[in-house]
């Protein structure tokens, strides 16, 4: 027998997740309670790898992230209330990262100083989830973690991060 998939009462979900990247989201499930659309805002960077090498220097601060994922989702079991979800979008993250750079000083002296870079990056994102569906009458709570990896295009190509988290979302 097949799982069948938990049918929220409306098609819209919000919630909040703790980890990689961190902040709040939006779920719209589509007519076939199949697929979604999520968007997630929120910080980058502040729970792994916020000091991690990149390009020719290295992170040590928290930015902030926006991504849009396109979801599959499917039922697990025999429980129409635990379903494995996955998707693929985009993400767009700003994080400043510094570098060692020759300056010269008024005096004319040169020598070497720490300077902040401001970054914008644009990468491909993916992501698997279990998610866990409480029947709470009209508006269910659901809990959820997630696994997943983010891959960046421009401008460090191929400069990969690992992402994850956990959270809940309400689905009203």
């Amino acid at each position: 027998m097949k799982a069948q998939l938990y049918r929220a009462p409306t098609r819209l979900a919000i919630g909040a997740r703790m980890g990689e990247p961190g902040g709040v989201m939006v779920r719209n499930y589509f007519r076939n309670n199949r697929n979604a659309l999520e968007i997630n805002v929120g910080t980058y960077g502040a729970f792994w790898d916020h000091d991690r090498a990149y390009r020719q220097g290295y992170y040590k601060d928290i930015g902030w992230s926006a991504n849009l994922l396109y979801l599959w989702r499917t039922g697990l079991g025999n429980s129409r209330n635990v379903q494995l979800y996955y998707g693929l979008g985009g993400q767009l993250n700003n994080r400043r990262y510094y570098r060692l750079q020759e300056v010269t000083l008024q005096s004319g002296q040169t020598g070497t100083a720490e300077v902040n870079v401001r970054n914008v990056s644009l990468g491909a994102v993916g992501t698997l989830g279990f998610e866990y569906f409480l029947d709470r009458g009209y508006k269910p709570l659901s809990f959820f973690a997630e696994i997943g990896a983010y891959s960046e295009l421009v401008p460090s190509i191929l400069h990969t991060h690992v992402q994850g988290g956990v959270g809940a979302r309400l689905n009203f």
